[in-house]
Protein backbone atom coordinates (compact mmCIF):
# COMPACT_ATOMS: atom_id res chain seq x y z
CA UNK A 1 0.00 0.00 0.00
CA UNK A 2 0.77 3.62 -0.56
CA UNK A 3 1.32 5.96 2.45
CA UNK A 4 -1.76 7.17 1.35
CA UNK A 5 -3.28 4.42 1.25
CA UNK A 6 -2.77 3.31 4.50
CA UNK A 7 -5.14 3.31 7.17
CA UNK A 8 -4.94 4.63 10.53
CA UNK A 9 -5.25 2.62 13.71
CA UNK A 10 -7.72 4.09 16.27
CA UNK A 11 -8.13 2.93 19.81
CA UNK A 12 -11.72 3.43 20.78
CA UNK A 13 -14.23 2.14 23.25
CA UNK A 14 -18.45 3.59 23.43
CA UNK A 15 -17.85 5.31 19.74
CA UNK A 16 -18.10 2.61 17.13
CA UNK A 17 -20.72 4.36 15.17
CA UNK A 18 -19.12 7.62 15.11
CA UNK A 19 -15.60 6.20 14.10
CA UNK A 20 -16.74 4.69 11.82
CA UNK A 21 -18.59 7.94 10.17
CA UNK A 22 -15.91 10.28 10.32
CA UNK A 23 -13.34 7.77 9.47
CA UNK A 24 -15.85 7.25 5.81
CA UNK A 25 -15.87 10.79 5.60
CA UNK A 26 -12.18 12.20 5.96
CA UNK A 27 -10.92 8.99 3.88
CA UNK A 28 -9.07 7.64 6.28
CA UNK A 29 -10.59 3.89 7.30
CA UNK A 30 -10.50 2.45 10.81
CA UNK A 31 -7.55 -0.23 11.12
CA UNK A 32 -8.28 -1.83 14.75
CA UNK A 33 -11.20 -1.33 17.07
CA UNK A 34 -10.40 -2.17 20.71
CA UNK A 35 -12.39 -1.81 23.15
CA UNK A 36 -11.81 -2.66 26.67
CA UNK A 37 -14.19 -1.78 29.99
CA UNK A 38 -14.24 1.11 32.71
CA UNK A 39 -11.29 -0.75 34.64
CA UNK A 40 -8.85 -0.68 32.19
CA UNK A 41 -9.74 2.95 31.07
CA UNK A 42 -8.39 3.91 34.73
CA UNK A 43 -5.36 1.21 34.51
CA UNK A 44 -2.84 3.45 32.42
CA UNK A 45 -0.19 0.29 32.51
CA UNK A 46 -3.47 -1.36 30.08
CA UNK A 47 -4.18 1.92 28.53
CA UNK A 48 -0.51 2.15 27.29
CA UNK A 49 0.11 -1.09 26.26
CA UNK A 50 -2.55 -2.61 24.38
CA UNK A 51 -3.36 0.77 22.53
CA UNK A 52 0.52 0.73 21.15
CA UNK A 53 0.75 -2.96 20.90
CA UNK A 54 -2.38 -2.78 18.75
CA UNK A 55 -0.85 0.39 16.87
CA UNK A 56 2.12 -1.41 15.99
CA UNK A 57 0.82 -4.84 14.81
CA UNK A 58 -1.46 -3.10 12.32
CA UNK A 59 1.61 -1.03 11.36
CA UNK A 60 4.02 -3.83 11.05
CA UNK A 61 1.58 -5.38 8.98
CA UNK A 62 1.45 -2.38 6.47
CA UNK A 63 -1.93 -1.59 7.05
CA UNK A 64 -1.53 1.46 9.17
CA UNK A 65 0.57 4.44 8.50
CA UNK A 66 2.53 5.60 11.37
CA UNK A 67 2.50 8.81 10.21
CA UNK A 68 -1.19 9.56 10.30
CA UNK A 69 -2.60 8.08 13.90
CA UNK A 70 -5.91 9.52 15.41
CA UNK A 71 -6.99 8.55 19.25
CA UNK A 72 -10.40 9.21 19.84
CA UNK A 73 -13.86 8.05 22.20
CA UNK A 74 -16.28 8.80 24.42
CA UNK A 75 -17.09 8.33 27.91
CA UNK A 76 -14.94 5.71 29.30
CA UNK A 77 -13.44 5.84 25.59
CA UNK A 78 -12.36 9.26 26.38
CA UNK A 79 -10.66 8.26 29.81
CA UNK A 80 -8.28 6.25 28.05
CA UNK A 81 -7.94 9.05 25.41
CA UNK A 82 -7.34 11.65 28.29
CA UNK A 83 -4.92 8.95 29.67
CA UNK A 84 -3.11 7.89 26.47
CA UNK A 85 -1.99 11.47 25.23
CA UNK A 86 -0.25 11.85 28.61
CA UNK A 87 2.06 8.71 28.09
CA UNK A 88 2.63 8.87 24.31
CA UNK A 89 3.02 11.54 21.55
CA UNK A 90 2.79 8.91 18.81
CA UNK A 91 -1.16 10.29 17.68
CA UNK A 92 -1.31 13.52 15.29
CA UNK A 93 -4.40 14.67 17.05
CA UNK A 94 -7.31 13.40 19.52
CA UNK A 95 -10.53 14.00 20.39
CA UNK A 96 -11.76 13.03 24.03
CA UNK A 97 -15.49 12.94 24.48
CA UNK A 98 -16.95 13.32 28.06
CA UNK A 99 -13.60 11.62 29.63
CA UNK A 100 -12.13 12.23 32.98
CA UNK A 101 -9.44 14.64 34.21
CA UNK A 102 -9.43 13.85 37.70
CA UNK A 103 -10.68 10.40 39.59
CA UNK A 104 -10.75 12.21 42.95
CA UNK A 105 -13.00 15.27 41.61
CA UNK A 106 -14.49 12.70 39.24
CA UNK A 107 -16.19 10.67 42.05
CA UNK A 108 -17.61 13.52 44.16
CA UNK A 109 -19.60 14.89 40.98
CA UNK A 110 -20.40 11.63 38.93
CA UNK A 111 -23.97 10.18 39.69
CA UNK A 112 -22.16 6.77 38.94
CA UNK A 113 -19.74 5.58 41.71
CA UNK A 114 -20.76 2.15 42.69
CA UNK A 115 -17.82 0.45 40.81
CA UNK A 116 -14.91 3.02 41.49
CA UNK A 117 -15.24 2.39 44.76
CA UNK A 118 -14.04 -1.07 44.61
CA UNK A 119 -11.67 -0.18 41.88
CA UNK A 120 -9.48 1.66 43.58
CA UNK A 121 -10.08 0.53 47.46
CA UNK A 122 -12.25 2.65 48.21
CA UNK A 123 -13.58 6.14 48.52
CA UNK A 124 -11.52 9.52 48.67
CA UNK A 125 -13.65 10.63 51.75
CA UNK A 126 -12.93 7.55 54.20
CA UNK A 127 -10.45 7.47 56.93
CA UNK A 128 -6.97 5.88 55.36
CA UNK A 129 -8.48 7.25 51.33
CA UNK A 130 -6.54 5.81 48.75
CA UNK A 131 -6.01 9.34 47.10
CA UNK A 132 -2.25 8.38 45.88
CA UNK A 133 -4.22 5.27 43.77
CA UNK A 134 -6.87 7.75 42.62
CA UNK A 135 -4.09 10.96 41.81
CA UNK A 136 -1.83 8.00 40.07
CA UNK A 137 -4.42 7.23 37.48
CA UNK A 138 -5.50 10.63 36.84
CA UNK A 139 -4.81 11.97 33.33
CA UNK A 140 -4.42 15.03 35.23
CA UNK A 141 -1.44 14.08 36.77
CA UNK A 142 0.81 13.97 33.69
CA UNK A 143 -0.65 16.71 31.91
CA UNK A 144 2.27 18.10 31.61
CA UNK A 145 3.72 15.27 28.89
CA UNK A 146 0.69 15.98 26.47
CA UNK A 147 2.17 17.10 22.90
CA UNK A 148 -1.45 15.68 21.31
CA UNK A 149 -3.58 18.18 19.51
CA UNK A 150 -6.41 17.38 21.44
CA UNK A 151 -10.36 18.46 21.36
CA UNK A 152 -12.53 18.29 24.21
CA UNK A 153 -16.51 17.70 23.41
CA UNK A 154 -18.99 17.01 26.32
CA UNK A 155 -22.30 18.09 27.37
CA UNK A 156 -23.58 20.83 29.29
CA UNK A 157 -25.89 18.36 31.40
CA UNK A 158 -23.44 15.41 31.56
CA UNK A 159 -24.34 13.93 35.24
CA UNK A 160 -22.04 10.95 34.35
CA UNK A 161 -19.00 12.23 33.17
CA UNK A 162 -19.65 16.47 34.61
CA UNK A 163 -18.47 19.16 32.37
CA UNK A 164 -15.89 19.85 34.68
CA UNK A 165 -13.61 17.10 34.14
CA UNK A 166 -13.45 17.74 30.78
CA UNK A 167 -12.93 21.90 31.71
CA UNK A 168 -10.01 20.60 33.59
CA UNK A 169 -8.81 18.88 30.57
CA UNK A 170 -8.78 21.88 28.26
CA UNK A 171 -7.15 24.34 30.65
CA UNK A 172 -4.47 22.30 31.73
CA UNK A 173 -3.56 21.82 27.36
CA UNK A 174 -4.47 25.56 26.74
CA UNK A 175 -2.14 26.73 29.69
CA UNK A 176 0.64 24.86 28.51
CA UNK A 177 0.63 25.59 24.76
CA UNK A 178 -1.06 22.30 23.61
CA UNK A 179 -3.57 22.84 20.73
CA UNK A 180 -6.91 22.11 21.53
CA UNK A 181 -10.02 23.17 21.76
CA UNK A 182 -13.46 22.83 24.14
CA UNK A 183 -17.09 22.32 22.90
CA UNK A 184 -20.10 22.35 25.30
CA UNK A 185 -23.34 20.69 23.77
CA UNK A 186 -26.47 23.12 25.57
CA UNK A 187 -29.29 20.71 26.97
CA UNK A 188 -27.27 17.71 26.39
CA UNK A 189 -26.53 14.89 29.07
CA UNK A 190 -23.78 12.06 29.07
CA UNK A 191 -24.86 10.89 24.84
CA UNK A 192 -26.06 13.51 22.77
CA UNK A 193 -29.54 13.15 21.11
CA UNK A 194 -29.72 16.23 19.43
CA UNK A 195 -29.40 16.21 15.45
CA UNK A 196 -27.46 19.38 15.27
CA UNK A 197 -25.60 18.56 17.87
CA UNK A 198 -24.23 15.22 16.35
CA UNK A 199 -23.18 16.44 13.32
CA UNK A 200 -21.33 19.86 14.90
CA UNK A 201 -19.43 17.01 16.51
CA UNK A 202 -18.39 15.07 13.41
CA UNK A 203 -17.98 18.08 11.66
CA UNK A 204 -15.61 19.63 14.97
CA UNK A 205 -13.54 16.42 14.86
CA UNK A 206 -13.21 16.46 10.64
CA UNK A 207 -11.86 19.60 11.23
CA UNK A 208 -9.47 18.67 14.05
CA UNK A 209 -8.33 15.88 12.17
CA UNK A 210 -7.54 17.48 8.64
CA UNK A 211 -5.78 20.15 10.10
CA UNK A 212 -3.51 18.47 12.45
CA UNK A 213 -3.51 14.58 10.59
CA UNK A 214 -3.44 15.89 6.53
CA UNK A 215 -2.54 19.66 6.88
CA UNK A 216 -5.19 20.80 4.89
CA UNK A 217 -8.96 22.36 5.63
CA UNK A 218 -11.76 21.28 5.85
CA UNK A 219 -15.60 23.28 4.79
CA UNK A 220 -18.65 22.59 7.34
CA UNK A 221 -21.70 21.64 5.72
CA UNK A 222 -24.45 23.13 6.30
CA UNK A 223 -27.20 21.35 8.77
CA UNK A 224 -30.56 21.84 7.02
CA UNK A 225 -32.56 25.08 7.70
CA UNK A 226 -28.88 26.94 7.70
CA UNK A 227 -28.47 27.96 4.23
CA UNK A 228 -28.26 31.43 5.12
CA UNK A 229 -26.01 31.08 8.41
CA UNK A 230 -22.99 30.48 8.98
CA UNK A 231 -21.96 26.72 8.30
CA UNK A 232 -19.90 26.57 11.70
CA UNK A 233 -21.43 26.71 14.80
CA UNK A 234 -19.88 29.02 18.27
CA UNK A 235 -18.34 27.02 20.74
CA UNK A 236 -18.23 27.36 23.87
CA UNK A 237 -14.90 28.22 26.20
CA UNK A 238 -14.98 28.03 29.89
Amino acid sequence: MTARARLVAVKLIHTAVWAFFVAAIAGVPLAAWLGHDGWSAICAAVVAVEAMEGTDAVIAMGVADPNRLIKMGWSAGGHMTNKIITVTDRFKAASSGAGAANWISMYAQSDHREFRTPWFGGTPWQANAPIDLYWDHSPLKDVSKVKTPTIFLVGEQDPRVPMPQSVEMYRALKTNGVPTHLYVAPREGHGWTELRHRLFKLQAEMEWFEKYVNNRSYTWERAPGDEKKDSRPGAAEP
